[in-house]
């Protein structure tokens, strides 16, 4: 499958924005909630963490589905369905102000969600909500992490020898690097 972006901006409804979800990719987010179902509760903010990883690298992969699936608990195959899942619902409490209990129906309405898997993303969703501020520094630091900062193009250096003299001998001499 292709990536698939969902503007999940402020500026838009969410039942636009989860309706904007090529048809193709529907199943696919459905099958994640089905595995978060499957999920022990204490692993969803691990999961949450991940999948804020996730969301704003174009350059980390995913955890090695054996390794992902050992941590969560889930079975292998369904690992990149559940990050899916998990992400839609960071990028919505990352950024907007929808209730978890709104984020659930529409995504229930939009084909997203089953019924039956309400509960868990109900739960999975005001986790988000509650950790908000400790996710977004999630995400921010892997922003900053990847950041590509200034290069030197020339660097000029100087050494330079401070000797310690005592009854006329060196005791000791410090190197001094000056740029």
């Amino acid at each position: 499958m292709s990536t698939v972006t969902i503007p999940l901006s402020p500026i838009v409804d969410l039942s636009e924005a989860l309706a904007a979800i090529p048809v193709e990719a529907k199943p696919f987010l459905k099958q994640g909630f089905v595995a978060l179902a499957r999920l022990p509760d204490e692993k969803y903010l691990d999961l949450l963490t991940v999948a804020a990883e996730l969301l704003v690298s174009r350059h980390l992969r995913p955890p090695p589905l054996g390794m992902a699936s050992s941590r969560f608990g889930v079975p292998e195959q369904e690992i990149p369905a559940l990050l899916a899942a998990a992400n839609v619902v960071v990028s919505v409490f990352s950024a907007r102000d929808d209730t978890p209990q709104q984020f659930v129906q529409t995504a229930i309405q939009a084909g997203i969600l089953g019924e039956a898997n309400r509960g868990p993303a109900l739960a999975l969703s005001e986790l988000a909500l509650k950790n908000r501020a400790p996710l977004n520094q999630v995400m921010e630091r892997v922003r900053l992490g990847m950041t590509v900062l200034p290069s030197l193009a020339h660097l000029s250096t100087t050494v330079d020898v401070r000797p310690s003299v005592s009854q006329g001998r060196v005791s000791f001499a410090i190197p001094i690097a000056l740029a």
